[in-house]
């Protein structure tokens, strides 16, 4: 019954779209919205579409209920955007989750992280506002605990404009232990999947004594040796940051992280596909 409904919905506004379309006066008005020109009246019904569109797909997947709201991912008018950053001082128990939104016209946004222990994020952290009237780009943390030792974990920022309209950061992902990012070597990918020509960051950590203007970065395919690379970069003379690399051929891939221009690897991430 509710894929009917949502059908029947989906059918109906595209009649009334072709019909106001082809004979829409100049003073079309309707409740809550007047287009003034017909490439404002295709621009608001195309809207409705995606929003219905993605109403019919949350049925399709079971993520439907009475109660759903629909958000279309991208969809920012205020134009936000958000970065899922590396986890800080992780332990056997808790992590400090970082992001970084950039709230470009809007004044305020609501921020938050979705974790779990598989991909689906299935918990949530407490949101919290962020206030900024120059549009800047602003970090922000937020502790989760009560977490499995010796776990791998994956995460991901959210931020929402005043609209309710959600931008996501890519999926990230850390291993509970209790040693400390800070005091290990991390090697984290933006993506698992990209398409051939697109490029992949690559956020990495070293030990605070073991930084250095000669360390460096490798992309390998899996099983080659570490003389073996196919693309280099070297990395800042710090404890962390972040490389990017453009990959232009199909295959799967991995990165390692050398010190002092060895050729030792410290770390190997996961595995990356490009198709």
């Amino acid at each position: 019954m509710l894929r009917t409904k949502a059908q029947q919905m989906v059918t109906g506004v595209v009649i009334v779209a072709l019909g106001l379309l082809s004979a829409a006066p100049q003073e079309a008005s309707a409740a809550t919205y007047r287009p003034q020109t017909e490439q404002e009246l295709i621009a608001y019904v195309y809207g409705q579409l995606l929003q219905l569109q993605a109403l019919l797909n949350a049925w399709r997947t079971g993520e439907f209920t009475d109660y759903s709201t629909v958000v279309v991912r991208g969809s920012s008018d205020y134009n936000i955007d958000v970065t899922t950053l590396t986890p800080r001082d992780v332990t056997d128990e808790d992590a400090d989750l970082r992001g970084e939104v950039d709230l470009d016209t809007a004044r305020s946004v609501e921020v938050w992280f979705e974790y779990g222990q598989d991909d689906d994020l299935d918990d949530r952290t407490s949101k919290r506002t962020l206030y900024d009237s120059r549009g800047d780009e602003q970090t922000f943390t937020i502790n989760i605990d009560d977490l499995d030792a010796d776990e791998r974990y994956y995460f991901r920022a959210v931020a929402e404009d005043p609209d309710g309209d959600r931008e996501y950061g890519a999926i990230k992902s850390f291993y509970t232990d209790d040693r400390g990012s800070s005091d290990d070597f991390v090697l984290e990918l933006s993506d698992r999947t990209i398409d051939e020509g697109d490029s992949v960051k690559v956020d990495w950590e070293v030990p605070r004594d073991e930084t250095g203007n000669q360390n460096w970065i490798g992309m390998y395919e899996p099983g080659d040796g570490d003389k073996e690379y196919i693309l280099w970069k070297y990395i800042a003379d710090d404890t962390d940051g972040t490389v990017e690399f453009t990959i232009y051929n199909a295959g799967e891939y991995e990165f390692r992280l050398f010190l002092d221009n060895s050729y030792d690897e410290e770390v190997t991430s996961d595995t990356l596909e490009v198709e």
